[in-house]
């Protein structure tokens, strides 16, 4: 099975409406993340490490923040 020998990588994109909210946009992709569990179908398939990514756009900025590892 794949996901004992590898790690998931999950991401989330969302798009900013001005380049100071693109933290929170972020952060509301991370939360989004964990909310919605969207990890747990990868850990039903054998993945047990998970990276997640909340990512924002901004125009032609991207801003791009680290949340946890593990279900």
């Amino acid at each position: 099975m794949p996901g004992y020998y590898g790690m998931a990588v999950i991401m989330e994109l969302k798009v900013a409406d001005e380049f100071e909210r693109m933290e929170q946009g972020c952060d509301a992709a991370l939360l989004q993340i964990e909310e919605r569990s969207y990890e747990a179908d990868l850990y039903r398939e054998g993945y047990r490490k998970f990276l997640k990514y909340g990512v924002c756009f901004y125009r032609k900025e991207c801003l791009v923040k680290k949340g946890g590892h593990n279900l």
